[in-house]
């Protein structure tokens, strides 16, 4: 019965705190645009009693811009029978978005569609068409207030702050997945310096680009070397990336991105066995492997991964104080004379 209750009151909050929300944006917009409307007045088209519209204008008095400080706050004067908004904070009008806010939720949003139930693609098709359509509309505008001696062509924030550095390469980010995924659309090839872990080398590549998606928060590109088969690429390890120009790359191959497997490791033929000291539990969360059991009466987990070749090869030498290879024996092989080769650089 509790959790039946619990649940019921949890459920229904969210609606009546969008609900009062609204109802407090509708005082505070009709005041705005009734400077010398009474409270009456307001009652009379909004509703609401006159002790309801004096609470909401109370509660509107508390809210404001980050930092809550004076100036920051919706300012409201509040007479016996009327009231008049001096200050509303731009809760009066829709909430607008940066060109990298935008940006960064329309590439979260060509991600989610991936995740999610093909009934919901139309409802995100619409949210992404509209979004490209007022980035659109914002780079005109922008054009045309530089063009005018209204703004500074390199002004990207309302405000002469300097960024910090993590607002630096979160826009540096945001303006790499862009020009990313804008490659894609139009078709142009990608190339880059691209920092192997299997071969632990960083050579030039160029890249058909067929996808750009978030996995854990991380971006990757699905692409094809020279029309070869298509992989995956991490996007945080290319370096000095640039483009080819529009309709140098052929037709897009679609990949069908499973949420519970998006890297595709059950269509993986060769995996290993190892044995895995518990103080090295953590790599379950962060590395591609799987517990095969844990075994109490000692301090190892069995856990298996996919057989990666030379980078498996230099992960288990790394970490051979904590890590027992069980299976293959060809694996415990290779990494056994990976050992010996690093030993005999320090040899006497």
């Amino acid at each position: 019965m509790t959790q039946d209750t619990s649940q019921t009151h949890t459920t229904s909050r969210l609606p009546a705190a969008g609900a009062q929300f609204a109802q407090s944006l509708n005082v505070l917009t009709w005041f705005h645009s009734h400077p010398h409307g009474t409270f009456m007045q307001a009652s009379s088209q909004l509703g609401l009693s006159v002790p309801q519209i004096k609470h909401e204008l109370q509660q509107l008095s508390y809210c404001g811009l980050p930092g809550y400080l004076p100036g920051s706050l919706v300012e409201i004067n509040v007479n016996k029978t009327t009231a008049s908004v001096e200050f509303t904070a731009g809760l009066d009008r829709p909430l607008t978005l940066t060109s990298m806010e935008a940006g960064v939720l329309l590439f979260n949003l060509e991600a989610l569609r991936n995740t999610v139930d093909p009934s919901y693609h139309d409802a995100i098709d619409d949210v992404v068409s509209t979004l490209r359509s007022l980035l659109r509309d914002s780079r005109k505008y922008q054009v045309r207030r530089e063009d005018r001696g209204l703004v500074a062509s390199d002004s990207s924030t309302h405000n002469d702050r300097p960024l910090t550095q993590a607002e630096q390469e979160h826009d540096e980010q945001g303006a790499l997945l862009a020009s990313m995924r804008a490659a894609v659309t139009q078709r142009r090839l990608i190339c880059a310096d691209y920092h192997s872990l299997n071969s632990d080398s960083v050579t030039r590549r160029t890249w058909i680009p067929d996808r750009i998606a978030l996995i854990n928060g991380e971006p990757y590109l699905w692409g094809r070397e020279d029309e070869r088969e298509q992989r995956i690429y991490a996007i945080d390890r290319m370096r000095n990336i640039t483009f080819g120009a529009q309709d140098s790359a052929p037709a897009p191959q679609h990949p069908v991105i499973k949420e519970e497997d998006p890297f595709n490791f059950e269509a993986t033929s060769e995996w290993v066995t190892l044995e895995l000291h518990k103080n090295l539990a953590w790599m379950l969360e962060y590395y591609p492997m799987w517990l095969i059991e844990e075994q109490p009466e000692n301090d190892y987990l069995a856990v298996t991964m996919p057989n990666t070749g030379a980078w498996l090869e230099r992960f288990c030498v790394a970490y051979s104080e904590s890590i027992q290879v069980i299976e293959p024996l060809d694996l415990a092989k290779r990494v056994r004379e990976r050992a010996k080769l690093g030993l005999q650089a320090y040899s006497i």
